[in-house]
């Protein structure tokens, strides 16, 4: 009866062991918004063609990890291999993590579907203890709104910040995507370590972003969150020999809260008609370089709108001139900075006018409308009129009181800057036929010469103006030595333990070069727009990704504490890769 029973016993031994096992497991079934969990899919035998499924509403912060391990237990040894995934959740509520696919003996088997349900964070329970809600309590990502009922056009600042009473090991941030917003970045200058009591408990405060923000469309808006994924160290309830805290490392995402902006439209009653969409505060100015002109020379009108709001976002006055006085295309010049208030700074057009004929010529009077939200009401300003008096010339009686407009290219306006040589109309003396210099073998020689010589100045004069002249050229040429010579003072900032100059000459590296490379006044642009940029040169989603986050990380790196010389290393390292990889992309 033994005997029968041990053979029994050896049979199903060894037909469980020749059977496939292919399963998922998650670590936590039901996780808080911003909580990290762990999905592992695991067989017994080794497998290929692994296809991992689409894990939908969960991001992907790690992985897929590959692991092996031997157990041997009453002498029967047994194998299992796994790849593991770390996930973020990104919303609310009950979701299915679909079933994995691979390869196992020549079979193509398939893992069970998982159920995770997602809560919000503040209605997980937990353990105050837990090294995770120890995290999530030392961490907190705030947003500060300026405003949240405006107009169309109306300029906000939004600014994020992040409030800290534990040690930053690593992180990363994710900006937001702002959508229905244009969106200006606020340069972040000599921040102080500043600290602040919130809700009873004292943490340090670093500034992430800050933005202009001007909603382009009416209704409810909403502020993305901002999201940052933190390594940090908190204690646990252990201690170590002298009594001191056993600190435990904790992956933590902190996000803030998501912020709803009341856009109103602009009224309808009392706009006038040339109103082009400017909101805020501004002066308005129009010059005329010169009031008396000779017939085929120039003047220039300039039009200048300066002060504070969307100042970006609305069309220049156009000026209407005599149909007997050549207009050309304005040559445009702005200098804005984003501030806490708005788009601050000034817009220009510069018009180059050309008289044909003799006369007085009346320049109209030109308006500028804008929505003053103080007052809550239209504002329109004027510019004197103007009379160009016209000497020499022929005369061309119509051409004064006609409204008409010709206007001229951009072209043409370069081709008049152009030096014209006089052309000389007095004769010298007459030499006799045959005689003197005009025979002699030496004139023959010496045109020659001249010509030769004049051909090669030419030539010369003409490589230097397209040398001087190319100045984009000669950027972007010099664009990776500038940026190397930046990243070697970058490292001397490293190797001194300079932690923020360090991360500001990364900054000026990556930022210059792609200045320079892509021509774009980054001041005025959003990173967006930059990667859009890249995008258009052939830059791979992957890479634009890298850029972002490098971005992102020198960004928040320069205000924030320390993470040690293997983060700065890690950036260092990122961004001289980084550089060269796009050397190749931007040629």
């Amino acid at each position: 009866m033994r005997a029968w029973l041990a053979a029994i016993g050896m049979l199903v031994s060894v037909t469980t062991w020749g059977q496939v096992t292919f399963k998922a497991y998650a670590n936590e079934t039901v996780v808080g918004e911003t909580e990290r969990f762990r999905v592992t899919f695991e067989a017994n035998d080794r497998w290929s063609e692994f296809e991992p499924p689409n894990f939908g509403p969960f991001r992907v912060v790690q992985g897929p990890s590959q692991s092996q391990s031997t157990n041997i237990v009453n002498g029967n040894m047994s194998t299992t291999f796994s790849y593991s995934y770390i996930l973020q959740p990104t919303q609310v509520g009950t979701f299915t993590i679909n079933a994995a696919r691979a390869r196992i003996k020549g079979q193509l088997e398939k893992t069970n579907p998982l159920q995770i349900k997602v809560v919000p964070q503040s209605e997980k329970a937990a353990d105050p203890n837990d090294p995770y809600a120890i995290a999530q309590r030392s961490n907190i990502l705030r947003v500060f709104v300026s405003k949240r009922d405006v107009y169309v056009g109306e300029p906000i600042t939004v600014t994020y910040k992040l409030y800290y009473a534990s040690q930053i090991r690593n992180y990363s941030g994710q900006a937001p995507n702002l959508n229905g917003f244009f969106k200006e970045e606020i340069e972040l200058k000599n921040q102080r370590e500043e600290r602040e009591n919130y809700k009873g408990k004292l943490y340090n405060v670093a500034t992430l972003k800050k933005y202009v923000l001007i909603p382009q469309k009416t209704g409810e808006l909403e502020v993305d969150p901002f999201v940052l994924d933190l390594e940090t160290a908190v204690p646990t309830q252990q201690r170590d020999f002298f009594g001191r805290p056993v600190y435990q490392n904790v992956s933590y995402t902190a996000k803030s809260p998501t912020v709803t902006i009341d856009v109103s439209a602009l009224p309808a009653e009392g706009r006038p008609s040339n109103f082009s969409g400017a909101v805020g505060t501004y002066s308005f100015d129009v010059a005329l370089s010169d009031t008396a002109v000779s017939a085929d020379e120039s003047a220039t009108l300039t039009v200048n709108v300066s002060g504070l709001g969307n100042l970006k976002l609305f069309e220049l006055p156009q000026p209407e001139v005599p149909k007997s006085i050549e207009l050309y295309d304005p040559k445009y010049a702005e200098r804005i900075t984003a501030s806490s208030k708005g788009l601050r700074g000034s817009r220009k057009n510069e018009y180059l006018m050309i008289p044909r004929f003799n006369g007085d010529y009346k320049i109209p009077e030109m308006s500028f409308t804008y929505f003053d939200t103080d007052k809550k009401d239209y504002v329109q300003l004027k510019s004197p009129d103007f009379t160009l008096h016209v000497t020499g010339g022929s005369d061309d009686p119509g051409a004064a009181s006609s409204s008409g407009v010709v206007r001229r290219g951009r072209e043409e306006v370069d081709y008049l800057n152009e030096e014209i040589l006089y052309i000389k109309t007095r004769l010298g003396k007459t030499v006799k036929k045959g005689s003197g210099f005009r025979t002699s073998p030496l004139r023959w020689t010496g045109y020659g010469f001249g010509l030769l010589a004049f051909f090669g100045v030419l030539v010369w004069r003409r490589r230097q103006e397209e040398q001087n002249a190319d100045v984009a050229g000669q950027q972007r040429r010099r664009a990776r030595k500038v940026a190397t010579g930046r990243l070697a003072a970058a490292k001397k900032q490293m190797d001194a333990g300079e932690h923020r100059a360090f991360y500001e000459e990364i900054a000026r590296a990556l930022e210059g070069y792609l200045r320079d490379k892509l021509q774009m006044d980054l001041a005025g642009l959003g990173l967006d727009r930059v990667l859009e940029e890249l995008g258009q040169h052939g830059a791979s989603e992957e890479l634009n990704a890298r850029v972002k986050e490098l971005w992102d990380a020198t960004s928040f790196a320069r205000y924030a504490p320390s993470s040690g010389a293997g983060a700065d290393e890690k950036h260092y390292k990122a961004t001289l890769e980084l550089i060269t990889e796009l050397e190749d992309v931007l040629k």
